[in-house]
């Protein structure tokens, strides 16, 4: 996780002037809920998908997650 922080995924997403649907789960074991939550605040081009309960990998919470995807890909 260290090595992935020098990329600073949520300062390159602000750069992005597409629209970005983010999903987190709430019980993300990698990566901290608040930090997509912040840079989802931040990002007025996008959405932010709470996953409540879902870990890191969305194990459990595939069809919620996929469905939202869907929707959000026809949307845009």
């Amino acid at each position: 996780l260290k090595e992935f922080s020098r990329y600073a995924p949520g300062k390159a997403l602000l750069k992005l002037r597409v629209p970005v649907l983010i999903a987190h789960g709430t019980e993300d074991s990698m990566v901290p809920y608040n930090v997509s939550k912040y840079y989802a605040q931040k990002y007025k081009r996008g959405r932010f998908l709470s996953v409540k309960g879902a870990d890191h990998g969305f194990e459990g919470f595939e069809k919620k997650v996929f469905s939202e995807v869907v929707k959000w890909i026809k949307k845009y």
